[in-house]
């Protein structure tokens, strides 16, 4: 868990708003299940990098993490990102090598 993805889409979404653009809603999406570190280090970032473009510093309504989508661990599926899975696999949601040539000849 870094961040940095997020917090930089987030100053950006911040320069254009300086620059008279319309801003962007970032949502970030943590993964971690470490929310409140997660949250954390978006904000650090996001914040000295607005210090080195001279910005002004990220209103905490603006940093935006939504939270739904972990198993509470990085990196190991639960139940119910496997049952998910599944699911496509079996309804054909996915591409795979099975459903599709990969060769440079399927290409011609």
């Amino acid at each position: 868990m870094t961040g940095s993805s997020h917090a930089g889409l987030l100053v950006g979404s911040l320069l254009e708003k300086a620059e008279g653009k319309r801003q962007r809603k970032v949502i970030g999406i943590d993964a971690s299940g470490k929310v409140d570190k997660t949250r954390a280090q978006v904000m650090e970032i996001a914040q000295s990098t607005c210090a080195m473009l001279g910005l002004p510093p990220v209103e905490e309504a603006e940093l935006i993490l939504d939270d739904r989508f972990n198993a509470g661990v990085y990196g190991l599926a639960d139940e119910a990102t496997l049952q998910a899975i599944k699911m496509g696999a079996e309804t054909d949601a996915f591409v795979s090598r099975d459903h599709c040539s990969l060769t440079p000849e399927s290409h011609r």
